[in-house]
């Protein structure tokens, strides 16, 4: 059972939590970088009201999930991890590449604990950990990951930023 009991969040936000949790956990992402759970922004003790968008950080972002191939029992939830720096502070990009390929990196050993089973690699086990807590367990009795890849490198309104996604695969068992 969950933290949680009887408290269950949509899909998307347990799925972004777990993600934050994950990349807080595993990733070296560097000094003062906010992890932004997108739908649950006070679950980072380093964000702050006053300060909403602060650089540099992380966004954790989960699309609402979609049915997948046709078959309403089967759905997909894609996770975009989203870093990103100011400008005037990383004018090389040095510092969003070096975030970018921290959280590829913790994704990827996700990604690969998953496909070679092995349940018992720490970043697996705090992942599902994170996941079953704030999620329907009955939903997330049947899940599977798959990559996806990262975005383009962009610049827009004075800030860098680089993303990578991985998609959260599982049976709703209210549409079987």
């Amino acid at each position: 059972t969950g933290r949680n009991e009887g408290v269950r969040m949509n899909t998307a936000a347990a799925i972004e939590i777990a993600v934050a949790a994950v990349l807080r956990q595993f990733a070296t992402l560097g000094e003062g970088v906010v992890v932004r759970p997108w739908q649950s922004l006070a679950s980072d003790p380093t964000w702050k009201a006053s300060k909403d968008r602060s650089f540099p950080m992380v966004s954790v972002q989960c699309t609402a999930p979609a049915t997948e191939d046709g078959n309403p029992a089967i759905q997909i939830a894609t996770c975009r991890v989203i870093c990103g720096t100011w400008n005037d502070d990383d004018q090389d990009h040095s510092q969003v590449r070096a975030m970018y390929e921290e959280a590829e990196r913790v994704l990827m050993e996700l990604f690969g604990a998953f496909r070679t089973g092995n349940e018992s690699a720490e970043v697996y086990a705090a992942f599902k950990t994170e996941l079953e807590a704030n999620a329907n367990a009955t939903t997330f009795a049947d899940w599977a990951l798959r990559w996806e890849g990262g975005d383009a490198p962009m610049s827009g309104d004075g800030a860098n930023f680089m993303g990578v996604s991985i998609v959260v695969h599982f049976r709703n068992p209210a549409f079987c």
